[in-house]
This record gives structure tokens, sequence and C-alpha cells, in this order.
């Protein structure tokens, strides 16, 4: 094991020349692992500071992902880096909200941002995640860092007050030395892996299949740049548009139903969309752009998000079902916050453990609260009350408020979802909205 948990870690010989001089010279401020949002974000944004940045990302750049949905709150740290109109002029979509259906199209409910009840950009972007990381990461590099792609992190090693880190690419392996590793690395989850330290969640067992389609039918107005979640009893879909033309189609549902159905990811979403009248009316002219793709959305959390020399963020820490779009949010602010820390941490060491103490903080008080939710979503008597939203007293505001990524602290928000969130558990005994009747995803298996 190359990597060990804080207060384990092995000591290695000093780095020092031929006559045994230290080499501070040669030693980086930072190693970023990873180019996506999170590492991109860390590493545009450290290297503003003056510090000495590598970024390593194992891909070259322009590559497909998927998770193409924005929201409001990515619009301050687009400003803040720099690429908010780039974005704009590379053709993303104009998202003004979100809304949630069910399957036979009978219940709904449409979130605005520009209801929310705290102060929030109006509009985010829906992109191409290709493009989009590809802007991130150029910047990243105008703003300092030095970016290799095709490189890949194998091995790192803690001395005493740095890292001894082996990269890889297609010349072969060098060795770098820095004072930090950001770990941007997404679901690699590069530092959990060397320190075995990921935990997966039970309760979150869910695979996706997903495809671009064009000529996927829209709303007008503001409505067609909206992403669309269509809820079945055991999953969902999601269709975000990610151009003029073209459509982000997927559905989620649990790892069990997949392994019962036997089906091939191209029939398993054919079926998933024939058996919810809104998704096929909705995908009645739509053509396949792309082949279907699947991937496991296990929810995951990784040991410590701090320690001695280094600091996760994103989905390198943690990964939440994508059903509110939180996770290029979450990968950019955890990047954001892992630099100002880091940036702090150079200027003043002896105070680095109250600046990790204080990230890791705020970060995990954020990952908690979509986690309740999240949890929340999957249960039959929040459904009910979701879809048929109360309007007094703003309740349904709230709950919109909170699910578009803003965390107000104020005590009317927070009060309005707790009541929402008691109404939802007291539902299912109590019947106070008339319940939400959903088709499970696929057909019944036949003996």
């Amino acid at each position: 094991m190359d990597i060990c948990p804080s207060g384990l870690l092995p000591e290695a010989p000093s780095s020092t020349n031929n006559t045994g001089v230290s080499t501070a010279e040669n030693v980086l401020d930072a190693i970023v692992v990873g180019g996506g949002p999170a590492g991109a974000t860390a590493a545009n944004k450290l290297a503003r500071t003056g510090a000495s940045v590598l970024v390593c990302e194992k891909a070259t750049f322009p590559r497909f992902h998927v998770g193409e949905s924005l929201l409001p709150t990515n619009v301050p740290l687009l400003q803040e880096l720099g690429v908010e109109e780039e974005i704009r002029a590379a053709g993303s979509v104009t998202k003004h909200g979100a809304e949630v259906i069910s399957a036979d199209g009978e219940a709904r409910t449409a979130i605005y941002f520009r209801q929310a009840m705290c102060p929030l950009p109006e509009t985010t972007f829906q992109v191409e995640r290709a493009t989009f990381d590809n802007i991130l990461l150029r910047a990243a590099d105008k703003a300092g860092a030095e970016v290799r792609e095709g490189t890949l992190v194998k091995s790192c090693v803690r001395e005493k007050d740095h890292w001894k880190v082996v990269l890889e690419d297609d010349s072969g392996t060098t060795e770098k030395i820095c004072k930090w590793i950001i770990d941007g690395s997404g679901r690699d989850t590069f530092l959990a892996n060397q320190n075995r330290s990921k935990e997966m969640l039970a309760q979150h067992k869910r695979v996706s299949f997903f495809a671009h389609f064009d000529h996927v039918w829209r709303a007008e107005g503001d409505a067609q740049g909206n992403t669309v979640l269509v809820r079945t009893a055991d999953g969902w879909f999601w269709l975000i548009p990610v151009s003029a033309t073209r459509t982000s189609v997927g559905v989620v549902l649990p790892a069990s139903e997949v392994r019962r159905s036997g089906l091939r990811p191209e029939a398993l979403l054919e079926q998933a969309i024939e058996r919810a009248p809104e998704m096929a009316r909705r995908m009645q002219s739509a053509v396949r752009a792309t082949e279907v793709q699947g991937t496991s959305d296990f929810s995951y959390r990784t040991g410590d998000m701090t320690g001695p020399g280094f600091i996760t963020a994103g989905d390198a820490y943690s990964f939440l079902d994508p059903i509110f779009s939180t996770g290029v949010w979450l990968a950019m602010r955890g990047g954001a916050g892992a630099a100002e820390t880091v940036a702090k941490c150079l200027r003043r060491p002896a105070r680095t453990d109250r600046y990790l103490r204080r990230f890791s903080k705020r970060e995990e008080r954020v990952q908690r609260h979509f986690r309740r939710l999240i949890q929340y979503f999957y249960d039959p008597g929040f459904t009910d009350v979701f879809l048929r939203p109360v309007n007094a007293f703003g309740l349904r505001r709230a709950v919109g408020t909170y699910v578009s990524g803003a965390l107000p602290q104020r005590l009317g928000p927070r009060l309005r979802l707790e009541i929402v969130l008691t109404v939802a558990r007291l539902q299912p005994r109590l019947g106070l909205v008339p319940r939400v009747i959903l088709p499970q995803t696929l057909a019944p298996s036949t003996p």
C-alpha cells in the first residue's frame, strides 16, 4: 500500500541530490489528481495565488462524460474562473429550473430558480460535458497551472513534509515531489483506493443507462431548457437538453432490477421508456444519436476528507445519487474550497490543522444535507408531497430553494423545509395529500 492513514504514514528517505543537499527548488506546491471540474477548479484558483501547480489527467480532453446539468450555484464559480461567457458561447442551453413528473404525467411540480427564498442566479446552464470540462481545464492552464493530459498518477508516498508521486504516461514513469496533493480524481477515488478507505452505501445501489437523442419533445418558453425528471415506483428518468437539438436521456433504477431483467442496455432503456407514458410521449419522434451506455450510481464515501498534506474534493471524497444535479456543483465547490484551504496552509503552515478542520466540517455539512434529501426523494410519502405540493406558507418555494443548491441558514426557509419533510413522514399513515400511483420501471419477470 503506497499511502497509509493519518498517523500511519511511512517515512521515505528525504529527497536530496548527489551532494546530499535538499532539492527544495524542485518541490511543487501541489499536484492535482484529475482534470475534471473539481481538479480544474482547484488548479485554477490555486495557481492564481502564485503557487506551483501540476494537474495530472489520465484522459485526453475533450472526452465524453455524463452529468450535464448545472445548478445556479455553479454560476458564481464560473464567473470567478473567468469562463461563464465561454460556456455560454459554446452553445450551452439556458436552464431556468426543473420539472418533476409522475410516469403517467398526472402529477407534477415545477421549480424555478427565480422563486428561491434566498439570492440565486435566475438561470444556469445545461452543458455537453466534453466541451464544458475542456473549457475548465484550459482555463486552469491559462491561470498558470501546468496541465498534463494522458498522465496517470500511479502512486504516492508521504515523507516528513512532502509527497513523492509517481506519474506514468506514454514515455514511461517519472517522479515528482510536492507539498500537497489535491485529489480531484472523481469516481476513480485515487487516494481512497490507495488507502482502501472507500465505503459503499448499501441503500443506494442503483445503476443508470443513458444516451443522447435528437428530436425529443420539449416545452416552450422558459421551460424548454429545463431538466425534466420522470418518476417511477423504483427509479426515475432524466431529460436534459444539452444543445438546441440534442437531449441527454437516462434512467436510474435498482441494480437488482437490472440483474433480474437480463436485458442489454439498449433493450432495457427502450422498455423502460415504453412503460412510462410521459416518457413515451416525449420520445415519440426521438432518434438516438449515441450508443446506450451504463454506469453504476452506487453512492459511497471515503475516509478522511483531509489529512497531512492532502485534501479531497467532489466525487473523490463522496458520490451522491445524481437526482438533484449536485455533482458538478459539489465538485467545483469542493475544488474551490480545497484551493483556498491549501493556499492558506502554504501561507501559514502553523494553522494547517485549523484550516483543514474548517474545510472538512463545512463540506461534510453540505454532503449530509443532500444525502438526507436524496433519502427522502425515494420515499413514497415524499413523492406524494413533492408531486402534489402545498403552496401555503411558502412550503413549495422552500423545497425548490434547497434542491436548487442553495443552503440558506435563515430560520424561515429551514423551518418550511422541515414542515414539508414532516408531512412526508406522516403521509403514508395519514394520507394528507392524494397518493401518486407509480408503475415499476421494468416489466415483471415471467416465471
